[in-house]
């Protein structure tokens, strides 16, 4: 597939206003004109193409950032990491502030990952201001191994009274080396990539890097255009 999820939903989008149609109708034409035989395929095959390296995480207590330009496929990566957790019988919990609950479970339905979208194991929050202090008080009782995804980075930085995104992520390090667990942050990746001539972004494209700095993460994941690129980053100790 050579042209990205991201257009394609707008051009379902655009179809469905226009041909006054159901989305999800809209979407499985979209996905017919590109080969498939319904949007749930579509993104089945996208899922299958970015399934997460079981190498990604080496030891728990990591953190691992992951960015994509939107369309590319982080959130998928991200809901793959968690559903693997739970298929081998660890925790998982997703924070979101751009997905429902119900949204996400679907999208684990569709990945064919419906066992791990239906287990009390898996925890979905959709809390608005969510912030750091908001994570670590529904980790409070996670267990060596369980797994976070945060969706996304930038978005920790929203509430004007939160503490600043470097301070917030670095108290999550800090709750992950103390629980043994892994967190997985999805992060925007800065547009000015699109005109830079790289195939994939790397850890200097990443939106709002100013106010992270470096050595936060210790591994970092980039996705663009069914690439990806997975590079151990120099942390603080």
């Amino acid at each position: 597939m050579t042209v990205p999820i991201f257009l394609l939903k707008r051009q379902a989008r655009r179809l469905a206003r226009d041909k006054d149609l159901p989305l999800h109708k809209a979407l499985d034409a979209i996905a017919r004109r590109q080969g498939y035989q319904a949007w749930s395929h579509l993104s089945a095959k996208l899922g299958r193409a970015i399934d997460p390296d079981p190498n990604l995480f080496v030891e728990p207590g990591e953190l691992l950032l992951i960015g994509a330009r939107p369309g590319h496929g982080k959130t998928l990566f991200g809901l793959g990491l968690a559903a693997d957790a739970v298929k081998i019988g660890h925790r998982a919990s997703i924070f979101s502030l751009e997905e429902t609950e119900p949204a996400l479970r679907n999208r684990l339905e569709r990945l064919q990952r419906g066992e791990a979208a239906r287990s009390k194991r898996l925890q979905i929050d959709p809390t608005d201001g969510l912030d750091a202090d908001h994570i670590m008080s529904r980790l409070r009782f996670a267990q060596p191994g369980d797994v976070a995804v945060v969706d996304y980075l930038q978005l920790l930085d929203q509430n004007r009274t939160s503490p600043p995104l470097r301070d917030q992520v670095s108290h999550l390090r800090s709750l992950a080396r103390d629980k043994r667990i892994r967190i997985a942050f999805l992060s925007q990746i800065d547009r000015r990539f699109e005109l830079s001539g790289k195939s994939i972004p790397d850890y200097s494209d990443v939106r709002r890097l100013d106010a992270l700095g470096a050595g936060l993460f210790d591994k970092a994941c980039f996705l663009h255009e069914g690439k990806t690129s997975l590079v151990t980053l120099p942390s603080a100790s």
